[in-house]
């Protein structure tokens, strides 16, 4: 972004201003230390610009998934609780967020269109 910040710095800039946003990540590099440092800036979603019309269009539908205290109310439980098993999951799958365990299902073949 020609003049400011670079991707991952407006990404962390937004999620800090505004943390309920869904930051959907669209860029043309997916080298695994950039892919990293983009999901450590906290985006809902990353995408390569050479995707389909159709994964994009998933991706932005995807990024504006329900929030801790949603999923609570779904689930007639606390938000604490659905924190609490949002943590034992990323353990056990050795991720720290949502899009990292989106991506690992991704990467194992989870999720695909047929």
């Amino acid at each position: 972004m020609p003049g400011g910040p670079n991707g991952v710095e407006a990404t962390a800039q937004v999620r800090r201003a505004v943390p309920t946003v869904g930051v959907l990540v669209l860029t043309m590099v997916d080298v695994d230390e950039s892919v990293q440092d983009a999901l450590r800036a906290g985006p809902a979603g990353y995408v390569l610009k050479g995707a389909s019309r159709q994964q994009i269009v998933h991706a932005i539908h995807a990024a504006a998934g329900l929030s801790t205290t949603a999923i609570a109310v779904r689930l007639g439980v606390e938000p604490k609780t659905v924190t609490n098993n949002l943590s034992a999951i990323f353990a056990k799958l050795g991720v720290a967020s949502r899009t990292e365990a989106a991506l690992l299902a991704r990467d194992h073949g989870l999720g695909r269109s047929r």
